[in-house]
């Protein structure tokens, strides 16, 4: 019996791929595929964006510019959010096998 690896995909992010939750009065979340993506975290007049490592990526003026800040970010990085069935660590187990 042969196995073969799935390649790991990496895949670009839309805006309609990002889903947007407010969590507090003062935090939005965002998930792209059900896996969390990054975070807004908002201070008086200032809405900092974070990445899903809560790494910070910038201040913005509103939420409509934090949340393409995001956006932009997803669809730039190569780290974006797993379709499903490609949990990261499966594909992490695959690759320590050599296949």
């Amino acid at each position: 019996m042969t196995i073969t690896a799935v390649p790991s995909v990496h895949h670009s992010v839309s805006d309609a791929d990002v889903h947007w939750k407010q969590a507090d009065h003062d935090v939005f979340v965002a998930t792209v595929h059900n896996e969390f993506a990054g975070f807004i975290s908002v201070e008086g007049a200032e809405h900092t964006v974070h990445t899903a490592h809560s790494e910070p990526i910038g201040t913005y003026r509103n939420l409509r510019e934090a949340r393409a800040a995001l956006g932009q970010h997803l669809t730039r990085s190569k780290t974006a959010a797993p379709r499903p069935n490609q949990h990261p660590a499966r594909r992490r187990r695959w690759l320590a096998l050599g296949r």
